[in-house]
């Protein structure tokens, strides 16, 4: 879990337009609690770009690949797991 210095410090580092538009959530957050209205939907989610559903994609390709890199099993390798499969189960 993040500590408040932790939160500070990723927000400083982000461009200061996004760090405007945190700021003025939170204020908005506050303003609505302070206000007692419940109705509004919490508005720290919002839509995300394309450019940045693109940046998470390329973060993230690759992340679940093995050391090694993949290589697919040969016919031979699945019928041989089959069959060990299907032996230890019926045997």
């Amino acid at each position: 879990m993040m500590t408040q210095q932790d939160i500070f410090k990723e927000i400083s580092l982000l461009p200061l337009s996004e760090q405007i538009e945190i700021a003025e959530r939170i204020r908005r957050n506050a303003e609505q609690k302070l206000n007692g209205n419940k109705d509004e939907p919490d508005e720290f989610q919002r839509e995300l770009s394309i450019d940045e559903r693109v940046a998470i994609a390329i973060n993230l390709s690759g992340c679940l690949k093995p050391d090694g890199g993949y290589t697919p099993m040969t016919r031979e390798e699945e019928r041989e797991i089959i069959e060990e499969h299907l032996a230890e189960k019926y045997s």
